[in-house]
């Protein structure tokens, strides 16, 4: 058995650890087997998943508090693991400063794998870039994180961020259900999931839904997800005068579930490498609303995104949602199949990827 570390900054329950996890749990596990690394004090979302799926948590000190120790903790993890095979996970270039860590603890076979399209820290980005670049191998979620991390020129390899795509199948009998315990069974509801963190553009999503809650009072908007930006969200959804028109839903291990609610999906991101919340309500067969520029047109794989400029004004996004045919396409869950997300398929190919980059290097 080939174990790999894989470096993340925290284990939440975001896109890019979900994508993870979701190759993880697949794996034929007796060939290879994923550790993880993070940077935070507090405990990880998957923790108790990934320990009985056989799956080793190593801590290294805070980046913030102290980047020297930081990178030799790095070091000091693959050293004393022997690991030979790490995977850093990230949205900007400083990936690189813990691909060197590791080199240094003796790995040999260094992934860097770019999962957005714009770093959340610009200068970082460019310094790290400069200073720390240096021949690994890549990947990326798509063709636009992978030439904003790596460059236009460079070779990477698009790795598809799969979802268990029928588990998303729409069901009826659920989405009763639950817009009965909700209490929205007789409402228009718009929905949105993704952590809530500025880049995700919560506020743009509640001010569009403002706009058409003036027009369709039966209407309600549910956020799934929690984070740092949450708290100011609520206090805006009370300015509006909407507390009781918007559910904050917080982390959920069902999303499956509550997307069958949803009658449209709004996803008004800053950036993103991919977008694997537009891919999972695709499946539901949902017509979806991302904004244009921003989230890579390759994640429109049935046809049902709407891509609108974020310059548009709230009542032009509102006026494209209620001026939409919102029924549910009932052939999105075999064009998500079909187009390479699909995790039953996908899996295999990543597993192939890894043991054959190892076993070249051990060759």
């Amino acid at each position: 058995m080939i174990r790999v570390l894989q470096i993340f900054h925290d284990m939440s329950n975001g896109g890019i650890e979900r994508f993870v996890m979701n190759y993880y749990r697949r794996f034929d596990r007796n060939e290879l087997q994923f550790d993880f690394l993070t940077s935070v004090d507090e405990a990880g979302y998957f923790d108790g998943e990934i320990r009985r799926l056989g799956g080793r948590l190593f801590h290294a000190c805070p980046f913030e508090k102290n980047p020297v120790r930081h990178y030799f903790d790095v070091a000091r993890i693959v050293r004393e693991n022997k690991f030979q095979t790490v995977c850093r996970h990230t949205g900007g270039a400083f990936g690189y400063f813990d691909l060197r860590a590791a080199r240094r603890g003796g790995a040999r076979n260094l992934i860097l794998h770019a999962h957005s399209a714009n770093a959340g820290k610009p200068l970082v980005h460019w310094l790290t870039n400069r200073l720390l670049k240096f021949e690994c191998r890549r990947f990326a979620c798509s063709q636009r994180a992978g030439a904003f991390l790596f460059g236009p020129n460079v070779r990477f390899d698009v790795v598809h961020n799969a979802i268990d795509v029928q588990q998303f199948a729409f069901c009826p009998e659920i989405r009763d259900r639950l817009r009965r315990e909700l209490g929205i069974d007789h409402k228009l509801v718009l929905g949105h999931i993704g952590n809530f963190q500025r880049v995700k553009n919560h506020q743009k999503a509640l001010s569009v839904f403002a706009e058409i809650h003036k027009r369709r009072r039966e209407s309600a908007l549910v956020f799934v997800g929690t984070g740092q930006t949450m708290d100011g969200i609520k206090a805006l959804a009370q300015d509006y005068g909407l507390e009781k028109n918007v559910l904050f839903l917080g982390m959920r291990n069902d999303v499956e579930k509550i997307v069958q609610v949803f009658d449209a999906f709004i996803f008004p991101s800053l950036s993103e490498g991919l977008g694997m919340a537009l891919l999972e309500a695709q499946a539901n067969g949902l017509k979806c609303f991302a904004s244009q520029g921003v989230i890579p047109e390759e994640t429109n794989v049935t046809g049902a995104v709407r891509f609108i400029p974020l310059t548009s004004s709230d009542s032009e996004w509102a006026n494209i949602i209620l001026q939409t045919n919102l029924t549910r396409d009932v052939s999105a869950l075999e064009k998500v199949k079909n187009s390479g997300y699909d995790i039953s398929v996908e899996v295999k190919k990543m597993q192939d990827a890894y043991l054959s980059m190892i076993n070249a290097q051990n060759g």
